[in-house]
């Protein structure tokens, strides 16, 4: 293993504003990737393939995934908890997407560009116009909070499979370790609009 790496030149953050990012990135595409056990629950429990419902999740863009998933448990879920619980977690998603995409066009260096005042990351966006750029500092703090946050997002989203999967016998694996539906707990709450924890 090279120590060295990565070199000088890479211009990045230290290295724990580069794990939480890493953090941020992984969690929230595993957390993408598994709304489509979401998706696919209530196709699956009346007689589609997993592999015919993934042709047709394909086929779909990212929010008209979310708005299928709402479509598919508005239409089919007998329970009026889960889908409280399913409409959460797309809401809490897309709180997730909005900052994971928000983050991952940061930049590393200095707001002032001067070496008296060296700020790790920070984050730019011009307006539409490109007339203005406003610039915003984002401390390890605000980085840990959303990784954690999105985490929080993918274990309720994991919660709310299981308890489904394991009720209508859908999943093989969940049903064998689970002898009744497991509960899916407390809704993970939703930072306001505008609001991204800790800066």
């Amino acid at each position: 293993m090279d120590e060295e790496w990565p070199r000088e030149k890479y211009h990045l953050p230290p290295r724990d504003y580069v794990h939480a990012l890493g953090a941020i990135s992984l969690n929230f595409n595993i957390f993408e990737s598994a709304l489509f056990a979401l998706f696919r629950h209530h196709l699956v429990s009346r007689g589609l393939s997993k592999d015919q419902a993934r042709r047709i999740y394909s086929q779909l863009n990212g929010d008209g995934r979310l708005e299928a998933i709402l479509a598919l448990f508005d239409g089919f879920e007998p329970d009026p908890m889960v889908k409280d619980h399913v409409r959460h977690n797309v809401a809490f998603f897309k709180w997730c997407r909005v900052e994971r995409g928000a983050l991952m066009h940061s930049s590393p260096g200095s707001l002032s560009l001067s070496d008296d005042e060296q700020d790790p990351i920070h984050l730019t966006k011009a307006t539409k116009d490109m007339a203005e750029i406003h610039v915003e500092k984002v401390s390890l703090d605000r980085l840990r909070y959303v990784a954690d946050s999105i985490r929080r997002g993918l274990d309720h989203l994991r919660a709310i499979y299981a308890h489904v999967a394991v009720r209508d016998k859908t999943d093989a694996i969940l049903v064998e370790t689970h002898s009744s539906a497991p509960h899916i707990g407390a809704m993970p709450p939703i930072p306001e609009h505008g609001k991204r924890g800790p800066m």
